[in-house]
């Protein structure tokens, strides 16, 4: 029970860190948040992104048998070497260089920019 308890808590304050870069909160963060965002506030992202994934991954490696390969296990993955500098400069870099493409949402760049080229290295 404790560790419900833990993972409800976990799960509350990764919300309520991501909440302020969402105007909506129906929606995921996007190029035009990001840009408008402080590094503080990039930074909180981030890291709320990383216990989300972090925890998706354990719940997965205990509750999905066998390699089943979820968006979770192979987030984890891709991103386990990042640290979350490194990973505001690529997601800063790809927005400068994409500049018409602000609508494409934080999470996917990170995936398009660092989880699915790793993942190809390690095939």
């Amino acid at each position: 029970m404790n560790e419900l308890k833990w993972l409800r808590a976990l799960l509350i304050g990764t919300v309520l860190i991501v909440m302020p870069l969402t105007v909506n909160a129906l929606r995921l963060a996007d190029g035009n948040d990001w840009s408008k965002s402080t590094d503080s506030e990039r930074r909180a992202y981030l890291v709320g992104i990383s216990n989300m994934i972090s925890v998706g991954n354990a719940y997965d490696t205990k509750k999905v048998p066998g390699e089943d390969r979820t968006f979770m296990r192979k987030s984890y993955r891709g991103l386990s070497h990042t640290t979350i500098p490194e990973a505001m400069q690529r997601v800063n870099e790809w927005y400068r260089e994409n500049p018409g493409r602000m609508d494409v949402p934080v999470l996917s760049v990170l995936w398009m920019d660092i989880v699915k080229p790793r993942l190809a290295e390690n095939q």
